[in-house]
């Protein structure tokens, strides 16, 4: 009888500490998942701070790219009213189809790509 109470007691002893370390396990696990979950918050708030980059910089590029095409159009603009008419210059078929029905160079962006060319001194 005294051994099956000490064998209950080792048993209950040995129980009691198992329990304990598993209590430990959890314990460091939840700490774990803890950790793991706010280094997941810092790197979706990161991503959507690069997402947040991408879009503006794309943005960015939209706005140059207009700014370079109306600089162009200006530029192309105050060119075609500084030159006068070009008479009797033989140009490319390319830029006589660009003529209007006056037959004028200039209307069209070829025509105003070969006045350009023509006022430079040739190619």
């Amino acid at each position: 009888m005294w051994k099956q109470f000490i064998d209950f007691g080792s048993r209950l002893f040995t129980l009691s500490q198992r329990a304990q370390k598993q209590e430990e396990i959890s314990k460091e696990l939840r700490q774990e998942i803890k950790e793991v979950n706010d280094k997941l918050d810092l790197l979706s708030d990161f991503v959507h701070r690069l997402a947040l980059k991408f879009e503006h910089d794309r943005e960015n590029a939209e706005r140059d790219r207009e700014i370079q095409r109306l600089r162009l159009e200006n530029f192309l603009l105050r060119f075609e009213r500084g030159l006068p008419p070009v008479i009797g210059t033989k140009r490319p078929r390319e830029a006589q189809d660009s003529e209007g029905d006056d037959g004028e160079a200039g209307s069209g962006l070829r025509g105003m790509a070969w006045l350009m060319v023509e006022s430079k001194g040739g190619i």
